[in-house]
């Protein structure tokens, strides 16, 4: 078994003691990505924290891209509804507002992820409400009203009608 595949394994399996064995025996292992995902994007995704710390103290960045340079781990773990891997990532200083104006930021993901508490985390933790992506362009409340829960929309709408600045785009029917 190859080292990359018993990487794999550790991570899904949770098995903190194999992650960070092998990360001590082939620190290349870091540079390894798996179906474009790198360990950390991984563990994220899992909900493994305990493993994502030992990776990032070895040296992975925390708001690294996937290989197409369209999710760090925070976009992966909101998008599984994985509330303590965000809580943990937003720790570490992983960007909130990443791709602000050019794409989907990782609330867009939260919202995907139909997790109302991740969406929380992130008005919390300063999350542009006024984030918007894509042609035709939509925005918060336009990409939850379509692919989020109605406890999301309703969060969202009470969120934007109380900060007049930040525009809710009428751009969804």
């Amino acid at each position: 078994m190859t080292s990359e595949a018993i990487m794999y394994g550790a991570i899904v399996q949770g098995d903190i003691m194999a992650v960070k064995e092998l990360v001590r025996n082939d620190p290349s292992i870091l540079q390894v990505s798996k179906v474009g995902k790198n360990w950390l994007h991984w563990a994220a995704q899992r909900g493994h924290t305990d493993i994502a710390a030992v990776l990032v103290e070895a040296g992975l960045e925390v708001d690294k891209l996937t290989d197409d340079g369209t999710s760090s781990a925070l976009d992966i773990a909101a998008g599984q509804g994985r509330l303590d891997s965000c809580k943990w990532l937003i720790a570490q200083s992983a960007e909130i507002n990443r791709g602000f104006g050019k794409c989907a930021t990782p609330i867009f993901s939260a919202i995907y992820g139909k997790s109302l508490e991740v969406v929380k985390l992130f008005v919390e933790e300063g999350a542009r409400l006024d984030a918007e992506f894509g042609e035709p362009v939509i925005n918060v409340v336009g990409y939850a009203k379509r692919y989020g829960t109605p406890e999301i929309v309703e969060f969202l709408q009470q969120r934007t009608s109380q900060h007049p600045s930040t525009p809710s785009l009428p751009n969804e029917p």
